[in-house]
C-alpha cells in the first residue's frame, strides 16, 4: 500500500513494447516509482504488454484501464498479468466506483 505521507513518481508507457524494452531496464529500482501501462499501450500491446512490463519491473505496476463497467473481468485479467493496481474512470457512477474498488480489493490490487 502507498504511504500518503510520501511522494511517488509514476512513469507512464503509452507507446509500444519496443520503448518499454529500451527504457524500463534503465530505470533504477525504487519502491517509490510506479510504472504505468497506459491506456494506449494496453490497447496496442494487450496483456502481453503488461506481462512484459512485469517481467522487467519488480516494483509497483499500474494498469490504466479507465474502466467503467467490466470491472470484474478487466481487474481479473490485469491482476493475472501482474498488475498491482488498476484505474477506474473517475466520472463513473458511485455504484460503479464502489464495485470497482471492491473488485480490486478481492483481487489483491491496491
Amino acid at each position: 500500500m502507498l504511504d500518503h505521507r510520501l511522494r511517488y513518481l509514476q512513469l507512464a508507457f503509452n507507446y509500444d513494447a519496443a520503448l518499454v524494452r529500451r527504457v524500463l531496464p534503465r530505470i533504477a529500482p525504487s519502491d517509490r516509482v510506479l510504472i504505468e501501462a497506459g491506456t494506449p499501450y494496453l490497447k496496442r500491446e494487450g496483456l502481453d504488454g503488461l506481462r512484459l512490463i512485469r517481467s522487467l519491473w519488480r516494483g509497483l505496476v499500474v494498469a490504466d484501464l479507465k474502466t467503467i463497467d467490466g470491472a470484474q473481468a478487466e481487474v481479473a485479467m490485469v491482476a493475472a498479468a501482474g498488475a498491482n493496481a488498476a484505474t477506474v474512470l473517475g466520472s463513473s457512477p458511485p455504484e460503479a466506483l464502489d464495485f470497482f474498488v471492491d473488485t480490486c480489493n478481492r483481487a489483491g490490487l491496491t
